[in-house]
């Protein structure tokens, strides 16, 4: 998995959001997670889990989404469950 600025996966699809959502509503959706994916957390917690939520909301934090880049990240995303399919 690559840094923050090399993301290979959709932040919003890992964050459980729809593409496009404002900046508190990832917020929310990130520490909703990061309760349940914590490594502390000894029934559910998962480090590659939480992590890969942090960078995304890390992501999203820094990169508020364009329009562009909806359209990007919704193609990309598609593309990858088709994938996924076959």
């Amino acid at each position: 998995m690559g840094g923050v600025g090399s993301f290979m996966y959709n932040p919003y699809v890992v964050l459980g959001i729809k593409i496009g959502s404002s900046v508190e509503e990832a917020k929310n959706a990130y520490r909703k997670l990061s309760r349940v994916y914590h490594p502390d957390n000894l029934k559910t917690g998962n480090a590659d889990k939480f992590r890969e939520i942090s960078e995304a909301w890390n992501y999203i934090q820094k990169n508020p989404i364009s329009v562009k880049q909806k359209v990007f990240w919704r193609h990309k995303t598609l593309f990858k469950l088709k994938k996924e399919i076959v």
